[in-house]
């Protein structure tokens, strides 16, 4: 088991244009700064590494939390989804296999297949 943070963009000297195109992308309309995250971050480390009972606290807490459980579900579900219909895309496009209407909507309906059993693994696993 690990601990993980996520930070989405951390500036970083990026050109200004980059910087307003990417803030557009963001809900909270900015990038995050580099020391923004990193007291979470050594929170994180020192508690679970005090003792094997604060790191058995912190996963129970992590494991037991349904609500956590769900949004990792929904994160699974989002990015198998994803990996499989890029997959999809990129074989119609090389060797043109799902161009037709009949050949494209059985593509479809196996990476929604493939997502689904992915996703119930996952479920299974984490339950």
């Amino acid at each position: 088991r690990c601990n993980a943070l996520c930070p989405g963009g951390i500036e970083n000297g990026q050109p200004e244009e980059f910087i307003l195109a990417v803030n557009r992308r963001i809900p909270i309309d900015r990038m995050a700064k580099s020391d923004e995250f990193q007291g979470i971050l050594v929170w994180m480390l020192s508690e679970s590494l005090r003792s094997e009972e604060t790191f058995n606290r912190l996963t129970g807490f992590f494991a037991n939390n349904i609500f956590i459980k769900l949004a990792l579900i929904i994160f699974v579900a989002g990015f198998t989804y994803h990996v499989f219909a890029g997959t999809k895309k990129i074989i119609s496009e090389i060797f043109g296999i799902g161009e037709t209407l009949v050949s494209g909507r059985r593509l479809a309906w196996l990476v929604f297949a493939l997502s689904a059993s992915v996703c119930l693994m996952f479920l299974l696993y984490i339950w």
